[in-house]
C-alpha cells in the first residue's frame, strides 16, 4: 500500500512541472536517431505543462548540442514537424450509499455519485531532421551555427552545451 501511495505522490508532484531539458524519460524529453553519418532525427516530447514553443526550442537546442558533440559546427534543417498529442482521461466514479432501517423494517437510503469527469491532456511533440556540417555550406535555406544556438537558447533552460551530458 505504501508503494502505491508513494507512486501517486510522485506522479502528482511531477504533473505540476513542465518537462525539463533531459534525455527522454517518464516525463518526456529528447531523443535522437542517426540516419546517416551526418544526418540525425532529433525529437522532443513535452508534458501538458510544456508549451509548444519550449518543446521546439529544446529540440533545436538538442540539435545544436548534438552537432557539437559529433565534432561539427553547423547544422541545417532537412525537415521538421510539430504536433500535439491529445489524450482523454476520466476520473473514477465512486458511489456512496448511506441509509437506515426504521423500526418497521423499511429501508431509507441516499446514494451520491462522485467522479466520472472527463478532461483532455495535450502535450507538444516536435521532431527535426538535421544534416551536420564541419564548415558553413554555401546552401540555400536555414543553416544554424551550433554554438550560437547553444548560447542563445541554452540559458533559457539552464543548459550549457557540452556541460550537461545526458
Amino acid at each position: 500500500m505504501f508503494k502505491v501511495i508513494a507512486a501517486v505522490a510522485v506522479s502528482i508532484a511531477l504533473a505540476g512541472c513542465a518537462t525539463p531539458y533531459q534525455k527522454r524519460g517518464l516525463t518526456g524529453g529528447f531523443s535522437e536517431t542517426q540516419l546517416a553519418e551526418n544526418v540525425w532525427r532529433v525529437s522532443f516530447i513535452g508534458n501538458d505543462h510544456t508549451s509548444t514553443t519550449s518543446a521546439q526550442d529544446m529540440a533545436l537546442l538538442r540539435c545544436a548540442e548534438l552537432t557539437k558533440e559529433k565534432g561539427y559546427k553547423y547544422f541545417g534543417l532537412l525537415g521538421g514537424e510539430t504536433d500535439k498529442n491529445v489524450q482523454l482521461f476520466s476520473t473514477p466514479t465512486t458511489t456512496t450509499t448511506t441509509g437506515y432501517v426504521s423500526s418497521s423494517g423499511l429501508y431509507t437510503g441516499t446514494s451520491n455519485t462522485y467522479g466520472g469527469h472527463m478532461f483532455f491532456v495535450s502535450s507538444p511533440t516536435t521532431s527535426n531532421t538535421i544534416i551536420m556540417f564541419r564548415e558553413k555550406p554555401e546552401a540555400k535555406g536555414m543553416v544554424f551555427d551550433a554554438s550560437f544556438v547553444c548560447e542563445s537558447i541554452g540559458p533559457r533552460f539552464d543548459v550549457k552545451c557540452g556541460a550537461n551530458k545526458q
